[in-house]
């Protein structure tokens, strides 16, 4: 029985050092969440590649129009002009334009892919089509709702040097409560309690920036034109090359969804594996958390019953 015993401890040890993570994860976000950002203030081209309609597109797209943030440019791109997103973004553009203080908004169409992904090749479009003047490149999904002044603070850590790129993360919002859903948000919970003032941080495509020197400096354009992961394959990057990813809490998005749960383990395999390749070490990290926490749960209850059909009290 002394084996239980060692087991129980450690897992309760371990537990014990994510929940401090975790609270130290919290206590960082809550400090930083409500600050302003308005000393740092770089010259913005924001992309947001656009696929079929999402579910709140119309809003979702206002929201980058009504950004507290003068010097940025506005750029959507789609595969091509068949996409159902194309006829909505000119409808939109031509709504909203005349009071953003955007100073350029463009749809660009960036054609099919021949390599990498069709979502990565359409940020290869944008990014080969900004003039030189251009400081510090934004990048969000067209499933994310963000606040007027998500620009502010995206770009904030970035006056630092230690960091080459800055991120937000989704928050997902059910739009249904059946079970399917619910677990997605949960799970999707569970990975943003890992991000924080910490080496784990990972950037997410759906809020992210970085820095134009940084973008050139370590050749992500060329590791784009071969990877399936915008995002991942940009942390890994920067991280190479000495620096930062730096967790924005005030950059967490909104994004309502629905899912069943075909879906939910199609989205989570493909999730599993891209981070498992892009990023084994916060892939493991993950794995462990949630192994110890789900070992600690089902396996008291496994004793619990043994202890009871053998009838034994002190087990």
């Amino acid at each position: 029985m002394d084996l239980y015993y060692y087991i129980a401890w450690t897992v309760i040890f371990v537990q014990l050092l994510f929940s401090f993570q975790i609270a130290r994860n919290y206590r960082y976000a809550m400090n930083k969440y409500k600050r302003e950002r308005s000393g740092y203030r770089p010259k913005i081209a924001l992309f947001i590649p656009c696929k079929g309609i999402d579910s709140e597109f119309q809003n979702n797209i206002a929201s980058f129009f009504n950004q507290d943030y003068e010097d940025y440019l506005l750029w959507f791109v789609v595969a091509d002009k068949s996409d159902p997103a194309y006829e909505q973004l000119c409808s939109l553009k031509t709504q909203l334009q005349q009071n953003s203080t955007a100073q350029e908004v463009k749809i660009l169409i960036a054609g099919q892919t021949q390599s990498c992904s069709q979502k990565i090749h359409n940020l290869l479009h944008c990014c080969n089509s900004v003039s030189d003047d251009i400081e510090v490149l934004a990048f969000a999904d067209s499933d994310a709702c963000v606040h007027s002044d998500w620009l502010s603070h995206i770009v904030y850590p970035l006056r630092q040097s230690k960091y080459g790129a800055a991120s937000g993360y989704r928050w997902f919002v059910p739009k249904k409560n059946n079970i399917a859903t619910l677990a997605m948000s949960a799970v999707n919970a569970k990975v943003a309690q890992l991000l924080g003032n910490s080496r784990f941080n990972q950037a997410w495509g759906g809020s992210m920036a970085i820095r134009m020197d940084t973008f050139r400096s370590t050749g992500i354009d060329k590791i784009w034109e071969k990877s399936l992961s915008d995002d991942l394959s940009l942390s890994n990057a920067v991280k190479k090359a000495g620096l930062k990813v730096a967790f924005v809490p005030a950059c967490m998005v909104a994004s309502y969804e629905e899912t069943t749960w075909a879906k939910l383990f199609e989205f989570g395999r493909r999730q599993f594996l891209i981070t498992r390749i892009n990023a084994s070490r916060s892939w493991r990290f993950a794995f462990y958390s949630s192994f110890f926490a789900t070992a600690g749960l089902w396996g008291t209850v496994a004793i619990a019953f043994y202890a009871a059909k053998i009838k034994d009290p002190y087990l």
